[in-house]
């Protein structure tokens, strides 16, 4: 059970949401020896994700569509947002690669993550849950991108003051 929650915990911090879980939950037992392959299986799963919606972006990017319906695909977004940001910064002409979303809980499921690890945008991200921010926080790779993250509660008296 401890196995089965590190498991739980890695995929979540890999912004992974697996039904491979409930699966898993069908009374396999885990010795401590499968922690390393659970994380790797984490990241083969990460990568293959990401490089499926590379080749989505590059598909729907450069092309004339009759709706924005056609170029949705999800990736971390919720309902096809990924897909739409793609079409539209690959042909609206856009000065600072920056971005700013709130209300992003553990950044597992955002629309400005695929545009952090795709095209290398910076951004701000806000949650008013502490232990959310935690979380994001001790995402192992954030370093490697210019991401800041905030755990303010937003009102409209504080959300200038926030985003300056």
């Amino acid at each position: 059970m401890i196995i089965l929650l590190l498991f739980r915990c890695t995929l979540q911090r890999l912004g992974i949401n697996c039904v491979i879980l409930d699966i898993l939950k069908s009374n396999i037992p885990f010795s401590n020896g499968y922690e390393k392959d659970i994380k790797k299986l984490g990241y083969t799963l990460q990568k293959d994700l990401f490089i499926n919606a590379r080749v989505l972006a590059n598909a729907v990017r450069d092309k004339k569509w009759y709706s924005l319906e056609e170029v949705e695909f999800q990736v971390y977004s919720q309902f096809g947002e990924d897909g739409i940001l793609q079409w539209l910064i690959h042909n609206i002409d856009i000065e600072s690669k920056t971005f700013i979303e709130f209300g992003v809980e553990d950044y597992s499921e955002t629309n400005t993550r695929f545009l952090l690890l795709n095209d290398n945008w910076s951004g701000l991200v806000m949650d008013g849950s502490e232990e959310n921010i935690k979380q994001l926080n001790s995402w192992e790779d954030l370093w490697r991108y210019d991401l800041k993250t905030v755990a303010p509660f937003i009102t409209r008296d504080n959300i200038n003051q926030l985003i300056a």
